[in-house]
This record gives structure tokens, sequence and C-alpha cells, in this order.
């Protein structure tokens, strides 16, 4: 099973980086 971009975010910036990346896509 392939991860989510979420799961490759946190792997690469960190939670707290990923969590605000995916706030921003949401509010798009």
């Amino acid at each position: 099973m392939p991860e989510s971009p979420r799961d490759l975010i946190k792997e690469t910036v960190g939670e707290s980086e990923a969590w605000s990346m995916v706030a921003k896509d949401y509010n798009d």
C-alpha cells in the first residue's frame, strides 16, 4: 500500500510542517 502524500511530507519536513501544508491545501 503506497504512502499517502501526508506521510511523505511528514518524513521530509516533520509533523508540524506537514499539518500546516495540509491545512493550506484544504483552505485553498
